[in-house]
Parts: C-alpha cells; structure tokens; sequence
C-alpha cells in the first residue's frame, strides 16, 4: 500500500519561497559589498593622490573652509582604510595660514562613511594660530568661535561632532 504524504499547505510552501528569496537577496547583497570593497582597495587606496583634488574641493564645498593639502598616502590594513593627509592648511580670510597640520592621520569605516563621519581623526604637530580681533570675537584657525548672531559654524560642528580626535604624540604606524 503506497504511503500517503501530505501535501505542503500553502503557507509554508510562501514560507519557503520567502526563505530562498531572502537568501538570494542576502547572496546579491554581500557580492555588492564585496566588489565595493574590491574597488576601494584595488582601484581607488593605489591612486588616491590622483583624487585629491577632487577631495579637496568637496571637502571646501562642504566646509566652507579653503583648505590647501600637499599629499595623501593610504595604508589598508583589512577592513578599514588609514589615510595620511600630508601638508595640510587651513586659510583664513586674507589667504594666510591659521593652522598648519603637517600630518594628519584618518581611518574610515563603512559605517562612519554612511553617517558622514570617520572611525578617528590623529592630528600630529598642528600650528595653530588663535586670536581676538578688535571687536572682541575670538577666532580658532581662522574660525570664529561664536558669531554675533549665534548662527553655527558647520565646519566647527563637523570637527567637533566627529567620534574621536586625538592628538597623536608620535606618528601611527602606516602599514608601508
């Protein structure tokens, strides 16, 4: 006598294809992570310096700063990228130097590039220069601190907001 078997109700047989489209989506998401990964390390980490002027000007865009910046190098050691920004300055107003960052060290993280911010900022010999001009306003690397009409300083706010800033005591060892 043949054995009878059930037949799959219809709810697990849409538990099912869930499931398989579930594990498809999560297969098509890691390939995408995986080639964005590839080409941040194989593509864009060796030539980093060819985009520096790109950089430049949407870090200036952003900030509303005028930055200058001599060089980048970047290390990648796994996951999260290190970056060495080299001759960095900042200028004030009349186009002099308010502060000069001879190094400055930057990891990122795919997270920390999702919120718009990085893993840790390393600022190694910084020249600043902070002064009170004669309506009594104080200005920080060229920045001015607190304006008359108490509107934000974004770029302040950006520096300020930032997961972790350190002052290095001796430079963070690029993987080389």
């Amino acid at each position: 006598m043949p054995e009878n078997t059930p037949s799959p109700r219809p709810r697990s047989a849409f538990a099912a294809r869930a499931g398989r489209w579930l594990v498809g989506a999560l297969a098509l998401l890691a390939l995408a992570l995986g080639l964005l990964w590839s080409a941040l390390h194989f593509v864009i980490v060796p030539r980093i310096d060819v985009f520096r002027p790109w950089l430049l000007e949407q870090a200036q865009q952003r900030s509303g700063l005028n930055l200058q910046m001599d060089a980048i190098e970047v290390s990648s050691n796994g996951w999260v990228p290190q970056l060495a920004l080299r001759g960095v300055r900042l200028l004030d107003a009349q186009g002099a130097t308010a502060l000069a960052l001879p190094e400055v060290h930057v990891a990122v993280s795919s997270t920390s590039l999702l919120v718009g911010a990085v893993e840790h900022i390393d600022v190694q010999g910084a020249d600043l220069e902070v002064r009170r001009d004669p309506q009594g306003q104080i200005w920080v690397a060229g920045l001015l601190v607190q304006s008359p009409d108490n509107t934000d300083n974004a770029a302040l706010d950006w520096l300020l907001g930032q997961k972790e800033l350190r002052r290095a005591r001796r430079a963070p060892a690029l993987g080389r």
